[in-house]
């Protein structure tokens, strides 16, 4: 089973491109918002111990399925990735 889970934050474009994204496309996803779900520093050392990636910018994807997870980036990689 698939699902999204995306870190984001107030008033991102971007962010908001993302949720209508995996809403249209009819994917599960979990949007978690910067400073009410999460605190900025938790999600980048999860994302840096878990992938070893430093993210920079929002939101940040994380694709989770019955195998493991996948770092997917942020807006612009999701788009890329679903449109494989």
């Amino acid at each position: 089973m698939e699902k999204y889970l995306v870190y984001g934050k107030p008033d991102c474009p971007f962010c908001d491109n993302a949720k209508a994204m995996l809403t249209v496309r009819d994917k599960e996803f979990q949007y978690l918002s910067l400073d009410v779900d999460y605190h900025k520093e938790d999600m980048i050392e999860m994302v840096v111990d878990t992938f070893g990636i430093t993210p920079r910018t929002f939101p940040q994807i994380i694709l989770t399925t019955d195998i493991g997870a996948t770092y997917i980036g942020g807006f612009e990689q999701l788009r890329d990735f679903l449109n494989k």
